[in-house]
């Protein structure tokens, strides 16, 4: 294993680990360091998982903690670190005066409180000034003299401004430059009184790249993503890496949301095509975030972190890009505000499941049920899955979420087994439960608890999720078969996965998206329906159209030879009483 303690220098790149389960967090502290003349990089971590594959991943020079997190806390992120014997500066920022007391300052290097952010950097300093940096600016010092001897004095003074300026990585202009870059570029706007955009984009799950691959071709995804990014300007710094997987676009005086969306949709139309990681081909997704000068900033600082705000909505919208708004800044508040009810929701019993039927179109029974989470707040009314199931995903908190889901899903097909009424029940399942170690075992134990055959349970899993890792998870998927578990591909036709691939999947079941089904009547729609169905067939595996919705698209799709269909043609997801009533219903001639 890799030293995850890194010296740190002057004029160095300080590399930062974030942990804490809250985007803005990492907005504040990034742009209070850099005030303080810091050129970073910060990463998030939102589990303890998450931290130890970063502490795997590369070496870092400081750690900064929120109190808490859903799940895990700041006293347990300690303990790892040192049971690592590392020597990681690690500074709390939290809300909570009492995280200042004496016990638990010593845990830490020191601690700020939210009500004096404007000493962190003071802590940071300090944080850093110990005798193993001390040792290796000195090495740094000899070495830096070795080469001075080979090269002419001006040559070495233009070699330490490139890198104090570039990415090593990629070669790119790196985010000091940038702000430079933004400074100047704010300074010409406001003289010619002219716009200019900003993007900052962000490469999606991208650490399940280097957890699947390795370090090295997730390197080599960064470095062909910046070439890319470098095909929509001719200027040489347009181009920006700034962390990780985040990179900026800046555009010049006279450009704004016109021109910053048309390069959002080109940038969009390079990810079609997959990345090379080794003998495999990955697809990606990346979210981007447009700032427009002035209205979204007259600083740097401002425009870098409204671009940001930006970003982090667009990984939950339709286009994957979005402009920042002023309504951001208190969705950030909402979003927040959500979290918090949704983690006292699954303490408090809120969430509830609703069943929508699937439907066989030959015999017309109901051959099974898709089991859909729903939320039910005292103080919110019903709020719409698109809004807390993406949250759940990027706070961890569908950690806990999927398996009472599961637990749920699997008491209500027991107490239907009691009452003569059989139903096979499918569940949703995302990349982070698959990556929990403890997930398949969590199952195994439920299935057991309640008494319910494998059989009876299916796992969807979308295809975007198979093809981002997909030697991974066939090797997961593998396993969940052999308990005799039923698997199906959801969303199946978006995600590029290919017939070889497919083969070799232990899968029940494919789902046409219900994109595909609703725009039925285009012909290309139809051609790719069609090849689903053919496909389904050959494979042995039962097809299901997704998205029903009118009898025109019901005939259509039975002319196909689609088995099985679902959708609000036959009837919404309903409470389990509701479905079993409808079931017998529809049973009736």
């Amino acid at each position: 294993m890799r030293n995850s303690t890194a010296p740190f220098a002057p004029n160095q790149r300080l590399d930062v680990l974030s942990v804490e389960d809250e985007p803005r967090f990492s907005v504040r502290i990034r742009r209070l360091l850099e005030a303080e003349g810091f050129a970073l990089a910060i990463s998030r971590v939102r589990s303890l998982a998450e931290l130890e594959r970063a502490l795997d991943r590369q070496t870092w020079n400081l750690v900064v903690s929120d109190h808490s997190m859903p799940g895990f806390n700041r006293e347990q992120a300690v303990e790892l670190i040192k049971s690592r014997r590392l020597d990681l500066p690690f500074i709390m920022v939290s809300g909570y005066t009492g995280a200042a007391d004496p016990a638990r300052r010593a845990q830490t290097h020191d601690y700020v409180v939210t009500t004096s952010l404007n000493r962190l950097g003071l802590v940071v300093r300090k944080a850093l000034q110990d005798a193993e940096r001390a040792s290796l600016r000195q090495r740094d010092r000899a070495r830096l003299g070795a080469v001075a001897i080979a090269v002419r004095p001006g040559d070495l003074l233009a070699a330490a401004q490139h890198a104090a300026h570039h990415d090593a990585l990629t070669g790119l202009p790196n985010r000091l430059l940038l702000t430079e870059r933004l400074t100047t570029l704010i300074a010409e706007s406001a003289r010619a009184d002219k716009t200019f955009a900003l993007l900052y984009a962000d490469l999606d799950d991208f650490r399940e790249v280097n957890d699947a691959f390795g370090h090295e071709a997730g390197n080599a995804v960064l470095r062909e993503l910046g070439r890319r990014l470098g095909q929509i300007s001719a200027a040489t710094d347009a181009v920006t890496r700034f962390a990780a997987d985040q990179f900026g676009v800046v555009f010049p005086v006279g450009s704004g949301r016109r021109e910053a969306v048309a390069a959002s949709e080109r940038i969009l139309g390079f990810l079609r095509q997959p990345f090379p990681v080794g003998s495999q081909a990955v697809h990606l997704d990346l979210s981007i975030g447009i700032a427009i000068y002035p209205d979204h900033g007259s600083e740097p600082e401002a425009l870098l972190e409204h671009a940001e705000l930006a970003m982090f909505a667009a990984k939950t919208s339709q286009t994957r890009y979005r402009t920042y708004g002023a309504e951001l800044d208190t969705q950030s508040q909402k979003r927040m505000a959500l979290a918090s009810d949704l983690r006292r929701a699954l303490a408090n019993d809120e969430l509830t499941l609703h069943y929508q039927p699937q439907v066989d179109l030959v015999t017309g029974a109901v051959v099974g049920a898709e089991a859909l989470l729903r939320w039910q707040a005292p103080d919110r009314g019903l709020v719409p899955p698109m809004h807390f199931i993406p949250l759940a995903e990027q706070t961890g908190l569908i950690l806990e979420i999927t398996p009472w889901v599961v637990r749920d899903a699997l008491r209500q097909v027991r107490a239907w087994n009691d009452d003569d009424f059989e139903m096979r029940v499918s569940v949703n399942i995302g990349m982070r439960n698959l990556h929990d170690p403890q997930f398949l075992e969590h199952i195994e134990d439920l299935l057991h608890a309640s008494g319910v055959p494998p059989k009876a349970l299916t796992l969807e899993i979308t295809e975007g999720t198979l093809m981002l890792q997909p030697e991974r998870i066939l090797d997961e998927l593998v396993r969940f078969r052999k308990l005799g578990i039923g698997i199906a591909i959801d969303d199946f036709g978006t995600g590029y996965s290919s017939l070889s691939y497919l083969s070799r999947l232990p899968i029940d079941e494919i789902k046409i998206d219900s994109s595909f089904v609703m725009a039925l009547a285009e012909r290309g729609n139809r051609a790719i329906v069609e090849s689903v169905i053919e496909l389904g067939r050959a494979f042995g595996l039962r097809v299901v159209a997704e998205g029903l919705k009118n009898e025109a698209t019901l005939q259509a799709i039975t002319e196909l030879g689609c088995p099985v269909a679902q959708g609000f043609h036959f009837s919404a997801p309903m409470p389990a009483e509701s479905f079993k009533q409808w079931t017998h219903a529809w049973a009736q001639p």
